[in-house]
């Protein structure tokens, strides 16, 4: 069993008397999460502190990161056998300036499963999934069109009659609502700028750039060299592979014995700014076409992988990076 699957069951024993719901369990027990899912729980948050020194408590657990939101906390976990988890503790469903679900009305509809884990009733279960797309103006997702689809009547009768008698919207089916419509979102959105008032959008809507601004993810340099061969273009995708994969980074290659224009280069300025983590594919060669200004600060800034010893024993390339990048990246211990 990985360090990820006991502390998430000793997570939930820990829980268990607190008042929360998790959110989007579509599975039937723990044991089928997907190794990069993450867990969204809402809570409330004067429960917080005892989780954090539950946290602290566990010793399976190498580093982890606490990202604090206006709204929720993001704590992503790297566990000492190289096993990942990402958890979100929601105390407020805001979307930018509106408030689109009430805390307490859903931690009241909240059920018992069979496994002791508290969830929504089926209607907010629903309404979380539905509004985490719709008002994002997307598609639901593949997986929760299949969790959705496979419910029995009775359930799939149960969403329907909410969503018409809370917010006026009429499906035909459950697959109906699958899809984004402009007119139904214009409709949910009229209804929440309604029930938001313009004191708490305004505060909401601050809070939202101060947390833009406060968590902005900073760019990481991945600096692979080699005096000899360079890993192949397959080896070096299934490294970037796990890292947008298993640790949910946005991730761009860059080949620096390519040449780069200044185009190429608007396009590395603008990912530097989202806070992407950059693949630099052997800088340290002498044919180069970057700047030597810009290859200094990619040789300061950068995370140096030495891929000789891991070409000469034919080590899988991908364990021997992420290795590297779980050594240098920073966090709690």
């Amino acid at each position: 069993m990985s360090n990820r699957v006991t502390f998430i069951r000793k997570f939930f024993i820990f829980i268990r008397n607190l008042d929360y719901a998790v959110l989007k369990y579509t599975e039937n027990n723990l044991n089928e999460l997907s190794f990069t899912s993450d867990i969204d729980i809402a809570i409330k948050k004067s429960n917080l502190p005892n989780i954090l020194k539950f946290l602290q408590s566990t010793d399976i657990i190498e580093k982890y990161h606490i990202f604090k939101n206006s709204f929720m906390y993001t704590i992503t976990f790297y566990f000492k056998d190289r096993s990942f988890l990402s958890l979100d503790l929601i105390y407020k469903f805001i979307r930018k300036d509106l408030e689109y679900i009430k805390l307490n009305k859903l931690l009241e509809s909240k059920e018992t499963n069979h496994e002791n884990i508290s969830i929504p009733n089926i209607e907010y279960q629903f309404l979380y999934i539905y509004f985490f797309y719709i008002i994002n103006k997307s598609n639901i997702g593949d997986k929760y069109k299949s969790y959705l689809s496979n419910l029995n009547t009775y359930q799939k009768n149960k969403i329907l009659g909410f969503m018409k008698t809370n917010y006026d919207i009429e499906f035909t089916n459950i697959e109906d609502s699958f899809f984004y419509n402009q007119y139904i979102h214009a409709k949910i959105i009229t209804k929440l700028n309604i029930e938001n008032n313009l004191t708490d959008r305004l505060l909401n809507n601050s809070n939202y750039f101060f947390d833009l601004f406060k968590n902005r993810k900073k760019s990481t340099f991945i600096n692979l060299f080699a005096k000899n061969d360079l890993p192949t273009i397959k080896e070096i995708e299934k490294f970037k592979e796990v890292l947008i994969n298993k640790y949910r980074l946005n991730v761009l290659t860059i080949n620096t014995n390519e040449n780069i224009g200044v185009n190429k280069l608007l396009v590395i300025l603008y990912h530097l700014f989202k806070g992407y983590t950059l693949i630099i594919i052997d800088s340290q060669k002498e044919k180069i076409s970057l700047p030597k200004s810009i290859i200094k600060v990619i040789s300061n800034l950068s995370f140096k992988i030495n891929l000789e010893n891991s070409l000469k024993d034919k080590q899988e390339l991908y364990k021997l990076c992420e290795q590297t990048y779980l050594s240098k990246i920073k966090g709690h211990k």
